[in-house]
């Protein structure tokens, strides 16, 4: 049954309607510009819940041919009492990402620590009360190494990653494949289920559109230099750029996002912070990172979703998704700089 004909104020196409049918499927989210890709012969995802159990994904290519990719809803077993160690591979994003699993584990009275690099410590303070830090003694993106340090420490292990990129995949994205892992990838869309920091102190600055386009180290955006500028041009004295800041901490971004209009953000760790921030979330996304669609990001929480190549062809996808998570013009932010 399809419980919703409207994505992001695009119809759906009549093939969409009828590739739902034949799923008996609930519409859970996709990408805004559905009807204009789909004219453009561009894949995108249509993310799909089958007999509200499973998750699956449709992919509409050029001429409306949709092929389903079916994916399980958990992996663990349930936990007892006592310790328990989440893995990752290491980088900041991971983390963030699965943050909301181990506030709920703590919340059920378990003690829980994060396997983390020495290179990644510094993601974790007072602000992150309920993870404790192991240090693991192997180097980020080496999850077999790291897995086996954690279980001589701990006796309950939580895998929230794949061992290699080649290993079988059990969801479309790696997002959702660290909270199947994990056993909970029911939650992955659940608002109760935010990430969780607490904030050391608010931003006074005015609020600002709040932009990373340029800073990134697995999913670089080459575009980012020239739509910063675009964005620039659009809202005159409205733009923050944090990819150029530099801070201490990841998390001492996190109030200036509070006090945004809205945030924009490639695929990085500023990206995985904002969905801590109650304000709208501009998220730019490569489709596929080498040449593979799975290690492209489907954040939990989400405004407006563009591919790379689109805002790259396109910087004005990106002003009119800001225009309507802001409700500012840009041309009467021109008019009124000029």
């Amino acid at each position: 049954m399809i419980k919703l004909g409207i994505v992001n104020g695009s119809e759906l196409t009549p093939e969409a309607v009828a590739a739902l049918n034949r799923h008996d499927a609930a519409l859970v989210s996709s990408h805004e510009s559905l009807v204009r890709c789909r004219r453009a012969g561009v894949a995108i995802p249509l993310h799909v819940q089958p007999h509200g159990r499973e998750i699956a994904t449709l992919h509409i290519g050029r001429g409306g041919c949709f092929s389903p990719r079916p994916q399980r809803a958990s992996s663990q077993q349930p936990f007892t009492e006592g310790d328990v160690c989440m893995v990752t591979p290491g980088h900041r994003g991971d983390m963030l990402n699965i943050l909301p699993v181990a506030k709920h584990l703590h919340d059920q009275g378990l003690r829980v620590w994060m396997s983390v690099p020495e290179l990644c410590e510094d993601l974790f303070d007072e602000r992150i009360p309920y993870v404790q830090l192991f240090r693991s003694p192997v180097n980020r993106c080496h999850m077999i190494e790291a897995m086996a340090a954690a279980k001589r420490e701990f006796k309950q292990v939580v895998r929230c990653h794949l061992d290699t990129l080649e290993s079988p995949k059990a969801t479309s994205h790696w997002t959702t494949e660290m909270w199947w892992l994990a056993g909970f990838l029911p939650h992955f869309g659940d608002p109760a289920w935010r990430l969780d920091i607490a904030r050391r102190e608010k931003h006074p600055g005015q609020p600002k559109i709040v932009v990373n386009v340029t800073s990134a180290i697995t999913a670089p955006f080459a575009d980012g230099p020239r739509l910063l500028d675009e964005l620039r041009r659009a809202f005159p004295g409205r733009i923050l750029d944090i990819g150029s800041l530099r801070v201490s901490s990841l998390l001492d971004l996190l109030p200036i996002m509070d006090a945004a209009l809205c945030v924009v953000s490639i695929d990085t760790g500023t990206l995985h912070l904002a969905g801590a921030a109650s304000v709208p979330l501009i998220a730019l996304v490569p489709r596929e990172v080498g040449g593979d669609p799975w290690r492209s990001t489907l954040p939990r929480f989400y405004h407006s979703l563009i591919g790379y190549q689109e805002a790259a062809l396109c910087p004005a996808l990106v002003i009119a998704a800001i225009e309507r998570a802001t409700g500012i013009s840009a041309n009467a932010c021109r008019l009124q700089a000029a």
